[in-house]
């Protein structure tokens, strides 16, 4: 299937987002297996871009030894080549959408409850979970598979075109379709710092705390009177906390709101990989106690970094397509999708790379 990335659709009711705490299985299921394990059948279909021949396993990878075992393994590989190019490639984002995929998709590269043999067994299950998905799509919209026999109608013809042909190309874009709304939704929801019952509560104290606001957005910081006792001190706090939340500002010099905190991604306090100096540099960080997935780039390394993916897919799809000579549009789509998916790993890596070494340069 040309359009790959549709089969993540398929998993998308096994995920939940938790706004700033990022993208997780339901249950013990793994997210980023899920999400590995329904790309994996099509992965011998782009290495056979880089390593021809590589397409003949795609038979074994859409198999039922494939989906149990041959899957999960390369859901593995995707999910550590993730891991290991995310940083810099997140890093070529503009700084505001850098935050939020970081919010959203930024943390470990795996959830594991516990990390053992069950944690992995999970892991392992997600994986073969999402490329059942991935085989069973596939069944009616491929000719010869199945699901196309078992229903000999997705054989027959509309305008020349078989149905479960015309069923490859609907489902398909209506995945895509999908797997957006859902990705826009999820980083609109990383983006959020107060919830809908947050939002009810500063309603609510905006009308008793009047005097506390006032003070705290005209005239600086609000002076409390003394106040004996921990019951008092705790009354005391609670004001100064809701005047914060009503009016987003804080209440004392040299202090940040919850809301002021969140709306700007954190630095990370190690050194970051190619901190630039100057304008024109994007950061990312991460929130919530997370693993930091933080980098610095200037706008003419971001720039390289573009220029190098973009290159690398092109070469890819322009040398895939010189190979396979494409006679249709159906297969010019094919041909460019897997040359550039199978060319822009190279291109991922060798931006990791020049990262890494600029960091043991510095």
């Amino acid at each position: 299937m040309p359009f790959t990335p549709s089969h993540v659709a398929a998993v998308l009711p096994a995920l939940r987002g938790s706004g700033s705490g990022g993208v997780r299985g339901r249950g013990p299921l793994v997210a980023a297996a899920l999400v590995a394990g329904s790309l994996a059948p099509d992965v011998p279909f782009f290495a056979d871009s880089v390593l021809p021949g590589c397409h003949r396993l795609g038979r074994v990878t859409h198999g039922t030894a494939g989906v149990l075992v041959v899957d999960p393994l390369l859901a593995v590989a995707l999910t550590v080549g993730w891991a290991a190019v995310r940083r810099p490639v997140i890093g070529l984002l503009p700084a505001a959408t850098a935050g939020r995929v970081t919010r959203a998709f930024g943390g470990p590269p795996h959830h594991v409850p516990h990390r053992d043999v069950y944690g992995l067994a999970w892991f392992w299950a997600s994986a073969a979970l999402g490329a059942g998905t991935h085989v069973v799509w596939d069944a009616f919209t491929h000719g010869g598979r199945w699901g196309v026999r078992r229903f000999p109608v997705l054989d027959h013809e509309v305008a020349g075109v078989p149905l479960h042909h015309w069923a490859q190309y609907a489902s398909s874009a209506a995945g895509l379709a999908l797997v957006a709304t859902w990705t826009s939704r999820t980083l609109h929801d990383a983006d959020e710092n107060l919830t809908e019952r947050e939002e009810r509560g500063v309603r609510r104290t905006r009308a008793r705390l009047r005097p506390e606001v006032g003070r705290a957005a005209g005239k600086g910081p609000v002076v409390e009177e003394p106040a004996e006792g921990l019951v008092a001190e705790g009354l005391a706090e609670a004001r100064r906390t809701a005047a914060e939340w009503a009016t987003g500002r804080a209440t004392e010099p040299g202090q940040a709101t919850e809301r002021e905190r969140a709306a700007e991604p954190e630095r990370a306090t190690e050194p970051a990989r190619w901190r630039g100096q100057g304008q024109g540099q994007a950061t990312i960080g991460s929130s919530d106690q997370r693993p930091s997935v933080s980098v610095v780039l200037t706008s003419r390394q971001r720039t390289a970094g573009i220029t190098l993916l973009a290159g690398c897919a092109l070469a890819g799809a322009v040398a895939r397509c010189r190979r396979d000579r494409p006679a249709g549009l159906s297969g010019l789509i094919a041909s460019v999708s897997f040359g550039a998916g199978g060319w822009l790993p190279a291109g991922a890596a060798a931006l990791a790379l020049a990262t890494r070494r600029r960091t043991a340069a510095g």
